[in-house]
């Protein structure tokens, strides 16, 4: 279930942590192995336990790659160097040189 929801990973030791929590203080406790019973259930049900270390590059670069995580990170990148001392947040040199390039608007070091 949790694989399918997308709340988290089906894990191996996940799954069997929760194997050895469902089976505690029952008549199966101790009557199979956990990891087994992982191992089958991947065998039986591949479709929907696809292990994140699967997903190839281009899944995940098309997964982040949305204008709202970008602004996001570009955002954070900014004010974290903004508080380190690296950046102002006014326009400067480069920002004047560009306008220059572009423009032709006269800029003055």
């Amino acid at each position: 279930m949790m694989q399918v929801s997308g709340e988290s990973e089906a894990s191996g030791p996940k799954m069997t942590a929760t194997v050895i929590a469902l089976t505690h203080g029952t008549k199966w406790e101790g009557q199979f192995n956990p990891d087994y019973a992982w191992r089958k259930t991947r065998a039986v049900h591949p479709e929907i336990l696809n292990p994140v270390q699967a997903k190839n590059h281009e899944d995940r670069r098309v997964d982040w790659l949305s204008f709202k995580n970008i602004n996001d990170w570009t955002d954070g990148v900014k004010q974290y160097l903004i508080d380190l001392g690296m950046l102002k947040d006014e326009p400067g040199i480069i920002c004047e040189y560009h306008l220059y390039i572009m423009f032709n608007i006269p800029y003055h070091i």
